[in-house]
């Protein structure tokens, strides 16, 4: 590996986990929410499981 490649992960990779962060918590949250019921109202969540899947 070059000292240009170095260079480049170097400077690519703090963008690269920016992305990364910025893309995985709305997935990580969608995920959690799938899982539970929430109140529009009120934004309280309460815990179902998988009911919401057996609906579908």
């Amino acid at each position: 590996m070059g000292s240009k490649q170095l260079i480049g992960i170097v400077f690519t990779l703090p963008a690269l986990l920016f992305i990364i962060i910025l893309t995985a918590y709305p997935i990580y949250e969608t995920f959690l929410l799938s899982f539970s019921k929430l109140d529009l109202a009120t934004f309280n969540t309460k815990y179902i499981g998988w009911a919401n899947y057996k609906k579908v």
